[in-house]
């Protein structure tokens, strides 16, 4: 036989009828109109002789008012429902505490001046800005730090260089002084011969004049020699 067609109404009607059954009951008139509406049954599920349909339903012995049938209890929630269940009480309980804590801190708590409640307000306010940077606001810190601490290494560093170019320029000048001196205590010492003439040689073949005044001398006295010699008998 060729399949049926259900409309929404026939569909709540049926589920209506199943209202009160048992599981099993229902499982079979389930299966009984599955079998009727794919053409394999030629009546419709077998509700019993005493069952009255859903259009008869006005008796209020056998069909309470929707208020006072009972309600099927709901499943328990399962796997992320439970979880989102479970945080959710645990965060309105934390609630409730800071709630409760910033109350009983209230009633005891002093009266506050304008000023410093300004002053609280502000410092909460920078906390919380600080919380919301996060981690970007950590590593610019870190790298602040790391530039301040390179910057006081090269002054330092420069410093230190510094102090040894200005020792090395005080030595210099101290072994500059001392050569100085040194050379001038040799200049003292040994005399200068700057401006004497320098006394030539006698040659052997120049005479001098004292010995040519002696050589004439004993040539006179030779000459008189002879002439004497010459006179005497």
């Amino acid at each position: 036989m060729a399949a049926r067609r259900e409309t929404r109404r026939d569909h709540d009607a049926f589920m209506a009828r199943l209202e009160g059954k048992s599981l099993a009951e229902r499982q079979r008139l389930n299966a009984e109109h599955r079998a009727y509406l794919n053409g394999e049954r030629d009546t419709d599920a077998d509700f019993g002789a005493n069952s009255e349909t859903a259009d008869d339903a006005s008796t209020p012995a056998s069909h309470p008012p929707a208020s006072l049938r009972p309600r099927l209890i709901p499943a328990p929630p399962r796997g992320k429902n439970a979880s989102y269940l479970a945080n959710a009480k645990r965060l309105m309980e934390i609630l409730l505490a800071t709630e409760a804590a910033d109350r009983t801190t209230a009633s005891g708590k002093k009266k506050v001046s304008t000023r410093q409640e300004a002053a609280s307000r502000r410092e909460e306010k920078s906390a919380k800005e600080a919380r919301a940077m996060g981690p970007a606001a950590t590593a610019a810190v870190a790298r602040s730090r790391a530039k301040e601490k390179l910057r006081a290494s090269v002054a330092a560093e420069e410093e230190r260089g510094s102090e040894a170019r200005q020792g090395a320029l005080s030595q210099l000048q101290q072994n500059k002084a001392a050569a100085s001196k040194a050379k001038a205590k040799s200049k003292a010492v040994v005399p200068s011969t700057k401006g004497k003439k320098k006394q030539k040689k006698p040659s052997p073949h120049v005479a001098e004049p004292g010995d040519e005044d002696d050589a004439e001398d004993e040539s006179a006295a030779s000459s008189a020699e002879v002439v004497r010699y010459e006179i005497s008998p």
